[in-house]
């Protein structure tokens, strides 16, 4: 089940869970040092799905950028690859972002993954650059 909140409506267990999440992936898994609460959360829109033992499935977070229109995903994790979370996320966000008056929504997508974003109608729209020594791109949907 999808479940959307924003930051103040998400329980202590759930913020819990998404920055644990998030650290497993993000920090353990990638060696990426960076602070990740970095003040975005309090303001952005949470999408995750979570698993019946509560732990979180897939997460990500949605918040507009200053160009009108066009909306951000980060921090957008699966916990479980190859189960169809990840599209079923990314499908439920572009309503939620369709809901909340966005025409565009962006991300900035490592470049290994670039061919899932695809496969969910997204484009690239940059050339690779490096963030946290991960080779990423910028890619957009029109909605």
């Amino acid at each position: 089940m999808i479940i959307i909140k924003s930051f103040q409506e998400l329980t202590n267990k759930e913020v819990y869970e998404l920055l644990k999440l998030r650290f497993k992936v993000f920090v353990m898994e990638q060696g990426c040092h960076y602070l990740d609460p970095d003040g975005i959360d309090y303001s952005a829109i949470h999408i995750f799905i979570k698993n019946d033992d509560e732990s979180m499935a897939a997460c990500l977070r949605l918040f507009p950028e200053e160009e009108q229109g066009v909306w951000h995903l980060g921090r957008v994790i699966a916990a479980s690859r190859g189960k169809g979370v990840g599209k079923m996320i990314l499908e439920a966000t572009a309503e939620e972002a369709k809901r909340q008056g966005a025409s565009c929504l962006r991300l900035e997508a490592q470049v290994r993954v670039i061919g899932f974003y695809e496969k969910c109608g997204y484009s690239v729209c940059s050339e690779s650059f490096d963030e946290a020594g991960i080779p990423h791109v910028k890619m957009e949907m029109k909605l």
